[in-house]
């Protein structure tokens, strides 16, 4: 299958996940000649919360991710032209799928570590973007080491 959109999930800080989903989503970019469109959406503040914050942190923190993730678009093997960059701010699951459907995206790849039972019980932003998205979902999972 070829594809033309690919949007690639970030957690930046999850390190783990981002370099294996990173691997991943190069690898189909360039099989393809598919655009990669890295999205890193910062956790939703309920207005409440916002009023307690310094006035500067929302601009701050989009800053940051910015920064994150064109260190991240550096480090592609995968010529400049083809990714983008794009932070957000809202509930995770929506905000990557409206992305998505802004992009035509026509898969969305996300990086997620082994199901705890805390996302067994409550779900995970990977399994409600799996079963609200319009497109195929590529959960990439992190390597995990055990003790021996």
């Amino acid at each position: 299958m070829t594809y033309k959109n690919i949007v690639l999930a970030l957690d930046i800080e999850d390190e783990p996940n981002t370099q294996n989903a990173v691997k991943q989503a190069v690898f189909l970019a360039k099989a393809s000649g598919a655009m990669l469109h890295l999205l890193y959406v910062r956790h939703n503040m309920p207005q409440g919360d916002a009023q307690l914050l310094a006035a500067n942190f929302d601009s701050e923190e989009r800053d940051e991710s910015h920064e994150a993730l064109a260190r991240i678009k550096t480090g592609l093997d995968l010529e400049p032209d083809r990714s983008t960059i794009t932070s957000g701010r809202g509930p995770i699951t929506y905000a990557v799928i409206e992305q998505a459907e802004k992009w035509e995206a026509d898969l969305i790849i996300i990086g997620s570590h082994t199901p705890s039972i805390a996302s067994k019980l409550f779900g995970s932003n990977a399994s409600s973007i799996t079963r609200e998205a319009k497109v195929s979902v590529l959960v990439v999972r992190a390597i995990e080491h055990r003790a021996a």
